[in-house]
């Protein structure tokens, strides 16, 4: 499925492309959501509820090309996701990866090129009952309206 990116809802439209390839990475706890557009506080406490996987908004930046009102700029967003073991954090990180690399020609086919992962930062941090392990994908790409 190739997703129309509109500049006049770029964000929406970004968000919804990105949603519809990472959603399809099979959940390893098995609920029926585990991919968010902003971390779900209400879960964060649940151990149960992880792992879970956070898609950022896009950040976009474009300058005209041409007189002809054509642009083209940089893209970023992020990926995060979490979860209670190291090991499952590595796991879905690597399908999070494996899923933006195997979908590169749908995003080309969207208007997306040139996809980099600038930056992989694995975290961890301490709830009362039980430790969150983080990684926060960031990648950047360029997008253009012609």
């Amino acid at each position: 499925m190739t997703a129309t990116i509109r500049e006049a809802n770029v964000f929406s439209d970004m968000f919804i492309l990105l949603y519809s390839k990472i959603s399809t990475i099979t959940d390893p706890g098995s609920k029926n959501k585990w991919v968010y557009g902003a971390f779900p506080e209400k879960l964060i406490d649940n151990k149960a509820a992880y792992p879970l996987i956070v898609i950022t908004s896009a950040d976009v930046s474009y300058a005209p090309l041409t007189l002809k009102n054509l642009k083209r700029g940089p893209v970023r967003f992020g990926v995060d996701v979490y979860s209670t073991s190291a090991e499952q954090l590595d796991s879905v990180s690597s399908s999070v990866a494996n899923k933006m690399e195997s979908e590169e020609g749908n995003f080309q086919a969207s208007g997306i090129s040139v996809i980099r992962l600038t930056s992989s930062v694995p975290e961890q941090f301490s709830r009362e009952k039980f430790r969150i392990h983080n990684r926060s994908f960031n990648y950047e790409f360029d997008f253009g309206w012609f």
